[in-house]
């Protein structure tokens, strides 16, 4: 092993990721001494570790398709095909995009290179090891083929490789509809890719209400065609190319495209090396709430398998791991409301516990049509549907999914509201302006309040009786008002 350099700081935060540049600023905030390294792996032209999230590349496709299909007074609409191979043409400025969008750390140094772990304060990086008092490990993941489809190694494609290439192929089918695999298809659509798309799950990106995803299939198979909840089988056709089936649906393509799964970066830093026990998936154990491997200041970020949030949990384990880190007692992460957005178009949402995991009995329910309230603009109607959920005997949010132009916005706000424990009226009491897509809200909110039986009347006190404690518009005078009459006018 050749070194070239040596140096110790407080911590070293391994991943120049989400949850990597999370943790880094949080740790800048109480010392400067410290290092982000951004781990290369074999066969990487630079940092493996980065942010190569496809939802920019996403949203600017889907931003430009829909300014490219609007008619002018200068010219007729412009058709599908001249969409896409406008859109062609200005990828590789997105990508540029994506690749620039990095977060500044201040004060912090980031190192590159392979990394590995060469003990519990000690990591190699290029040639170079850093001595840290504090490690924080926030890897991501790379794609990995179930081995099912390892015949067809050489036919798939991930989102990277799409981001990266210098050509699309002309036909793809996109084996998994997560978050990222119905985004990708989207835009490979109407980037002029054919495009169909699998998954054996019954959910769409992330969302079980069946409402909601009745409704995105509506949508979404007007671009292409969606099957779900069905086993697929792959072949080799005779013509060389893959023939995909899934239940009645076939189709012939010339790439796959996998979506989610993966195996961590992480579980490849050398932990048997270091007597730390690893689960099934290569990953040290550590606590879920402080982020710490037992025994050790060494804390793992990015791990978001057991939390419905998804990828964007990283970020939140980064920054308790960061301040733990640079600290000496520890603190746990703060219960979150999990928040499942899909950044297509138009896009879908799901916020709070899944309707299929709350009780029946208890949880009232409404739905809400996307009017053009909604729309990006009063003269672009926008469909959709909001579903809300609300828990019958204190009137408290519990949550809901929406399909429909600014969902990814709504919710957020709706998120605060859940996470706030407010209840229906507390919501409807919030600030909501006219005319902007925030109103579609307030319009779900409503239909919850009538859905919902209404709130225990208020007594003298200005208490509210019964057993719920529902907040409710406290009384301040009856009768005529101070003043007047009682025909109305003044004495």
């Amino acid at each position: 092993m050749h070194i070239s350099d040596f140096r110790k700081v407080d911590v070293a935060v391994i991943g120049a990721t989400p949850g990597g540049f999370s943790a880094a600023r949080e740790v800048g905030r109480y010392t400067d001494d410290f290092v982000l390294i951004d781990a290369t792996r074999p066969g990487d032209p630079g940092g493996g570790s980065g942010d190569r999230s496809p939802r920019r590349f996403v949203d600017g496709v889907n931003t430009a398709y829909r300014l490219l299909s609007q008619p002018s007074a200068a010219s007729a609409a412009v058709t599908a095909d001249a969409a896409g191979a406008a859109l062609r043409r200005m990828r590789e400025g997105v990508v540029d995009g994506i690749e620039g969008g990095r977060p500044t750390l201040g004060a912090g140094e980031i190192l590159s290179g392979d990394v590995r772990l060469i003990g519990l304060n000690h990591v190699y990086v290029g040639g170079r090891i850093v001595e840290a008092d504090a490690i924080i490990v926030a890897l991501g993941e790379r794609p990995s083929i179930p081995a099912p489809l390892q015949h067809f190694a050489a036919d798939i494609v991930t989102a990277d490789e799409i981001l990266d290439a210098a050509r699309l192929p002309r036909s793809v089918a996109v084996l998994g509809l997560g978050e990222e695999g119905l985004a990708m298809a989207q835009a490979l659509r109407r980037l002029g890719v054919r495009t169909a798309a699998f998954d054996t799950a019954t959910g769409l990106a992330g969302i079980r209400d069946p409402d909601i995803v009745t409704e995105a299939l509506a949508v979404f198979d007007r671009e292409f065609p969606i099957v779900l909840g069905q086993k697929v089988d792959v072949q080799r056709a005779a013509d060389g190319r893959l023939q995909v089936a899934a239940g009645s649906a076939s189709t012939c393509v010339d790439r796959l495209l996998l979506t989610g799964g993966g195996r961590p970066d992480a579980a490849a830093l050398g932990w048997h090396g270091l007597d730390i026990p690893t689960d099934r998936d290569g990953l040290p154990v550590c606590d879920p709430l402080t982020r710490r491997v037992a025994g050790t200041s060494i804390f793992v970020v990015g791990d978001a398998r057991a939390h419905p949030a998804g990828p964007q949990y990283a970020v939140l384990q980064g920054r308790t791991a960061g301040y733990n880190a640079a600290h000496r007692t520890l603190r746990e992460m703060p219960d979150i409301t999990p928040l499942t957005i899909a950044f297509c178009d138009p896009a879908m949402a799901a916020v709070g516990a899944p309707l299929d995991s709350l009780d029946a009995d208890t949880t009232v329910t409404a739905k809400r049509r996307f009017g053009t309230v909604a729309a990006p603009s009063l003269t672009e109607a926008a469909g959709g549907v909001i579903k809300l959920y609300a828990d019958r005997r204190t009137r408290q949010l519990r949550g809901g999914a929406m399909i429909g132009r600014g969902s990814e916005h709504l919710a957020h706000l709706l998120g605060a509201f859940v996470q706030q424990r407010l209840t229906v009226d507390d919501a409807l009491d919030m600030p909501f302006h006219h005319p902007v897509a925030e109103e579609m809200l307030r319009e779900g909110l409503d239909a919850l309040c009538d859905a919902l039986q209404p709130p225990t009347a208020a007594p003298a006190d200005g208490h509210a009786a019964g057993p719920t404690d529902a907040p409710t518009m406290r009384v301040v005078a009856t009768g005529p008002l101070a003043g007047d009459s009682e025909g109305g006018g003044r004495a």
